[in-house]
């Protein structure tokens, strides 16, 4: 099949808009002559849900069926096009297209050694079916960004507010599913004797190998081992620097670093400032 390319900029009805947003309804199904939507990949992301109706989502080669509540988060190496299914009434898409920038400024701003979403590292792009009532409620954000100017906080607004929800959805999918090993070790990985241990600290709580431990946590929060075990040690040394007059080199060995430097460049990452800055903040020892 032939693929075409398509440019953010070519849809857009203004220059200055930083989004284009489009709702289609396609009625052309896999065995007609005739195609509402081309094979194509892109230069920018793209976001779009199911409206109305049922098809398939021919993407990177591979046939997926969609339905009403289905919602795809497209990289943009991602190569697909849409059929309807054999209702009458088609397969209504609402899609909104947004440059590739955005998705680096998030990556660092939220979503740090995350491997979900749109950052997720396999053949196919994240897709996960909503409930009718998350369904409704994306659907009212995204008709807001019609009507609106287009600009970076509306998209912004706009892609927190999925993600927020995407994430409630999914912790309680999480609380249900989480196994039993690595809750415990969630919530027992918190001391300086475990945290000098690094990773091995928390993997020994699991009895399981540090493999499986790794793929468990990508698989249940899109995250590594070496991402949670980081993040614990980080949320123990803002708490001790907001409620101990401890000095920032006796938290860094509390928390398992040798190196100052380190300990200060992985808190800046977390915090958005440094350890001292953090303590003056927030510090409520009297």
């Amino acid at each position: 099949m032939e693929k075409r390319h398509y440019i953010l900029n070519q849809f857009k009805d203004d220059a200055r808009d930083v989004y284009h947003p489009n709702r289609v309804t396609i009625h052309s199904n896999q065995n007609s002559s005739h195609q509402d939507h081309y094979y194509h990949d892109h230069d920018y992301a793209e976001i779009f849900w199911i409206e109305r109706g049922r098809g398939t989502h021919l993407i990177n080669n591979t046939k997926i069926p969609l339905c009403k509540g289905s919602i795809v988060m497209m990289r943009p190496s991602d190569a697909h096009t849409f059929f309807s299914g054999d209702s009458i009434e088609g397969i209504t898409i609402t899609n909104i297209a947004f440059p590739v920038s955005t998705l680096q400024s998030f990556k660092e701003r939220y979503f740090n050694s995350t491997f979900t979403y749109f950052w997720i590292d396999t053949e196919l792009p994240f897709m996960v079916n909503l409930p009718y009532n998350l369904l409704v409620k994306i659907s009212l954000m995204g008709d807001r960004l019609f009507k609106c100017e287009r600009g970076t906080l509306q998209l912004d607004l706009f892609l927190l507010y999925v993600f927020n929800l995407l994430d409630e959805k999914n912790k309680i999918l999480r609380n249900i599913s989480i196994p039993k090993w690595l809750d415990y070790a969630l919530k027992a990985y918190t001391t300086p004797e475990l945290f000098r241990e690094g990773s091995a600290g928390f993997v020994k709580l699991t009895n399981c190998t540090p493999d499986h431990v790794n793929r468990t946590l990508k698989k249940h929060f899109g995250q590594t081992l070496s991402f949670t075990t980081n993040k614990a040690k980080m949320e123990y040394a803002a708490i001790q620097l907001t409620i101990t007059d401890a000095s920032i080199k006796f938290i860094c060995k509390d928390c398992g670093f040798d190196s100052l430097s380190h300990f200060y460049k992985l808190f800046s990452e977390y915090y958005k400032v440094s350890p001292s800055k953090y303590r003056k903040l927030n510090n409520t020892v009297i």
